[in-house]
């Protein structure tokens, strides 16, 4: 009796580890922004920024290093659902204890995404693949399961159950390394570099009587707020520039104000007022879309972001005294970027119209 559960406990194990094993490498969703900031020391970050890809392309790291040496951490990501947020920053408070949170604020106005929209499928898996199992994955995963009629938990423990349909496998789905490494970029990956058609404020960001539905549903940015009050953390609530028609408006900046009040926390909407003057964006070099900047549009709102956090929270400048030698790699990630960046602004070509004419590779 005992030599056949002895037997079946070591069948268990192998099993398991195999599957744990093929769903790591058949696993299409890891995203190093995400996985490596395990690898970074406990209690060694002072600001995280939690969000979608324009808070990704607004706030570098590297740039509040460089001008206050403010530590950070970016998990904003392309089109990031709250859901997904909200449990990194969950996961993040294990082992960090910011002393601000940057929120992305129009998650008020999104509510939860569809977790069945095809195209959104990815962006959940693209935070929840790369989180580590805890009692805090296995929460995330209850709530998307329970949100869908198409995702089941099963795939979100076993990863391989989902992408087994990939009919090839490369080198680098059997490269553990880069997720034991530090993030040198302390961000996701992004084509901050590039450059698309130079923008104008549209009329709608100022017209009074541009009125646009918008319903107020923002559970899981609430839990963020209600989380970092928990957790005595200051919150910043983020509104990236937006130069997309109809994309932002003075009324949804008056209902987010009105919910940044209610709830004692900061808003910087920097399409208005002191935060879009002072941060100086050139509308014809600084975006890489309507609602991204480029790393050059990204670098003016980091270097005015450094300076605000250190005249309002009073943040310490940790490049004086022993300094992290990561924060040199980092900087090293950053300069590489902007060269790219300088590199194709000398060589693109601009056609009649103001089109970026250069074909990107990206």
């Amino acid at each position: 009796m005992m030599r056949n559960v002895i037997r079946f406990v070591i069948f268990t194990v192998i099993f398991f580890t195999i599957l744990i094993f093929l769903s790591f490498v058949y696993n299409d969703g890891r995203n190093t922004g995400f996985t490596q900031f395990y690898n970074e020391p406990r209690d060694t970050l002072d600001v995280l920024v939690i969000g979608r890809s324009s808070h990704k392309d607004m706030l570098y790291p590297a740039v509040l290093w460089d001008e206050a040496g403010i530590r950070a951490y970016n998990f904003a990501s392309a089109q990031s659902p709250a859901l997904v947020q909200y449990h990194w920053l969950k996961e993040a408070l294990k082992t960090q204890s910011p002393s601000v949170v940057i929120l992305h604020g129009v998650w008020l106005f999104l509510g939860d995404s569809n977790v069945d929209r095809e195209d959104l499928e990815y962006r959940h898996r693209t935070g929840m693949d790369s989180m580590r199992f805890s009692l805090n994955k296995v929460e995330a995963m209850c709530s998307i399961s329970s949100r869908s009629e198409k995702q089941q938990f099963i795939d979100y423990l076993f990863p391989v159950f989902r992408y087994n349909s990939r009919s090839t496998l490369t080198q680098d789905d059997l490269n553990f390394l880069p997720h034991k490494q530090r993030n040198v970029a302390m961000r996701s990956p992004s084509p901050g570099y590039r450059l698309t058609t130079p923008q104008s404020r549209p009329v709608t960001l100022d017209d009074e009587s541009y009125n646009p539905k918008f319903t107020i549903r923002g559970e899981y940015l609430q839990k963020m707020i209600d989380l970092c009050k928990a957790n005595d953390i200051e919150v910043i609530l983020a509104i990236a520039v937006d130069y997309r028609e109809n994309g932002w408006s003075l009324n949804k900046h008056r209902a987010m104000q009105k919910y940044a009040d209610e709830q004692g926390v900061t808003l910087m909407d920097f399409n208005y007022g002191e935060h879009w003057d002072a941060i100086g964006i050139d509308a014809s070099t600084d975006f890489r879309n309507g609602n991204h900047l480029n790393i050059s549009g990204g670098t003016k709102a980091s270097i005015y972001m450094a300076n605000y956090l250190v005249e309002n929270y009073g943040l310490a400048d940790y490049r004086e005294g022993e300094v992290d030698v990561h924060w040199y790699d980092v900087m090293e990630e950053y300069y590489n970027m902007f060269r790219r960046y300088e590199d194709r602004l000398s060589s693109i070509a601009i056609d009649e119209d103001g089109i970026d004419a250069f074909e990107d590779d990206t």
